[in-house]
């Protein structure tokens, strides 16, 4: 016979664990059972006919004269044994029975609850005051119908609905909590305070702040405030992020702004697309023509431009039919438009670029170098131009003020002593959401391309309807329109969007536009792939450098702890018993792609 070792070796390793977990022990002295700590010291003196385990919350059932109580790991009596049997439901309330009826207390034995409910179920969720304390609430069911009472046993909702829960995926920033209501299979939205913000008629809600809740009913979206009154009609087909402060929506092929700041319609379907800008400004098209609007609905910039690229704070390098120049709000002109480009501005300078010839003009316009060069580089304190082989360096002093010129016959490294100089605070150069590090995304013609920064050269024609970047995974995800159709079970479903993925730093589409989604969030919870689907309906991964690590997949689930779930056979199929394994709701899924 073998023996086996290493099950005794485990326990030996797991007992100081467990001498630790259990750290009071029941003892018997005349009959009746009392608590003894592990250093042998009694806490709690045999006064009990019986005491159970320290199990749920911590807590142990005692008994005495047929009634039973609670005790805390402590060994000391939080419920008094004067009940018929009991249940702790949460750390802080117990449901127990008096009189053959359940009712449900609280640790200093106020009713929350009384007698009479058919079911009750715990409910943790925010306070209103915080984002880190909970608070509990009550569900409690009354002849088939569900209500809701807080920790101190305040009726927030009559039981009245046929389902109530938390409602869950806040997002980040929203401290307090929301129950989801459900009657006759639609939603409603009701608050910690009882203020019920939306009546079940929704088929689907997303909170987007705390003062803004979209609900979608009839196939249309509208929203609410956090008085539940109403902000947007429902008359919208889709909404969708621009920046921080402005969102976008769609009705009857008619584009919307939203600011956030004012949270509200800045404008009435009059321009026929916006794009992202700043968080200060949104980019509106119209005939072809791009204009630029703030968080006011106020147009700050008119419509008459090919082209607007930040510059700095409030001036902007601005292309009307090929030419180029800077302009600062209301159009006031500050750099004439006759350049064939100007680059963004780095340490108070830019390069302009005319007849095919560099120069270098500052923020306000002024020309610092003249169109004479080939090529030019911008440092912090220098400027270095190209005539084929002849190196010119200009200095510059800590105000900007150009110092000195060098000339050179071959191309070498020179190094210049910066000294101990003040140094001049040059205006903010803006972070574009598509300014990268070489090259800058534009848009003409209705369709995205990408730009060489250095001397404006086009690195990709505008090719894409949609362009996502990513600065700090060092990629750009790009869209075509095209409807595509994925089959689950046997329905089938229209995706209006494939994407690709552009490297960041090489300016180079390293993977064709055959994704319908990426899951972008998994290279933010730090794994080196995150999942995709493609237009063919199967699931992938792919890594950090756009590159498709598999891509044969009928399925690949969430990741936990490292790993996922994923079945390299069989199809995805849909039931409406919810009580079966599953991997979630269908709408939840479909709603989650990226592609509209």
């Amino acid at each position: 016979m073998r023996l086996l070792k290493t099950p005794f070796f485990v326990l030996l390793l797991l007992l100081p664990l467990l001498l630790e977990a259990q750290s009071l022990f029941p003892i018997k002295k005349d009959k009746k059972w009392g608590l003894m700590n592990a250093e042998g010291r009694l806490v709690q003196q045999p006064v009990y006919d019986a005491i159970g385990e320290f199990k749920q919350f911590g807590y142990a059932t005692m008994q005495r004269k047929g009634r039973v109580g609670l005790l805390n790991s402590e060994g000391t009596e939080i419920v008094p044994p004067n009940y018929e049997d009991l249940k702790p439901l949460d750390s802080t309330l117990i449901s127990v029975m008096e009189k053959g009826a359940w009712k449900v207390i609280n640790l200093e034995g106020k009713v929350v609850l009384a007698a009479g409910y058919d079911q009750v179920e715990v409910l943790r969720g925010r306070k209103q005051t915080g984002a880190v304390q909970s608070m509990a609430f009550l569900s409690f069911k009354i002849d088939k119908k569900w209500g809701i009472v807080n920790e101190k046993g305040a009726v927030i909702a009559s039981p009245r609905f046929d389902e109530v829960s938390l409602f869950k995926n806040l997002p980040q920033g929203v401290t307090t909590s929301y129950f989801q209501t459900k009657t006759d299979g639609l939603l409603g939205l009701l608050l910690p305070s009882g203020l019920e913000l939306l009546t079940p008629q929704a088929n689907e809600i997303r909170v987007w702040n705390g003062n803004l809740i979209f609900y979608e009913k009839f196939q249309k979206w509208g929203a609410v405030n956090q008085h539940g009154q109403p902000i947007l009609d429902n008359i919208y087909e889709q909404f969708s992020s621009l920046s921080a402060n402005f969102l976008k929506l769609v009705s009857n092929n008619k584009a919307y702004l939203f600011s956030l700041v004012y949270n509200n319609l800045i404008t009435n379907g009059e321009y026929e697309a916006y794009y992202a800008f700043s968080d200060d400004f949104v980019l509106c098209k119209k005939q072809q023509l791009l204009g630029l609007i703030d968080h006011c609905g106020s147009l700050v910039l008119g419509i008459r431009y090919s082209e607007i690229q930040p510059y700095n704070g409030e001036a902007f390098r601005a292309n009307i039919d090929g030419k180029w120049g800077i302009v600062t709000l209301e159009d006031r002109v500050l750099i004439p438009l006759g350049f064939d480009y100007i680059s963004p501005m780095k340490n108070g300078r830019c390069v302009v670029i005319r007849d095919r010839k560099c120069g270098v003009t500052n923020s306000r316009g002024d020309v610092m170098v003249n169109l004479q060069f080939d090529r030019i580089e911008l440092e912090e304190d220098q400027v270095k131009a190209y005539s084929g082989e002849q190196l010119s360096v200009f200095n510059f002093d800590g105000e900007g003020q150009l110092q000195d010129e060098r000339n050179f016959d071959k191309h070498f490294t020179i190094k210049v002593s910066k000294g101990k100089e003040s140094r001049r605070a040059w205006p903010a150069e803006t972070d574009s959401p598509y300014q990268l590090e070489k090259f800058e995304w534009f848009h003409a013609k209705g369709k995205w391309g990408l730009r060489r920064l250095d001397n404006g050269n086009v690195q990709i024609e505008p090719t894409f309807h949609e362009v996502k970047v990513e600065k700090e995974l060092g990629l750009t995800l790009v869209g075509i329109e095209m409807m595509q159709e994925i089959e689950f079970d046997r329905t089938s479903y229209r995706f209006e969007m494939g994407y690709g993925l552009v490297q960041n730093d090489t300016g180079l589409l390293v993977h064709e536009v055959d994704l319908v989604d990426i899951r972008m969030n998994d290279f933010d919870r730090g794994f080196p792939v995150a999942r995709c689907l493609f237009t063919n309906g199967k699931h992938g991964l792919v890594n950090r450098i756009g590159k498709i690590i598999t891509r044969d997949f009928a399925f690949i689930g969430d990741f936990s702890g490292g790993v996922a779930r994923a079945s390299q056979k069989g199809r995805m199929s849909t039931t409406l018993d919810k009580s079966a394994l599953n991997m979630g709701s269908l709408q939840g899924f479909l709603v989650s792609k990226l592609s509209p």
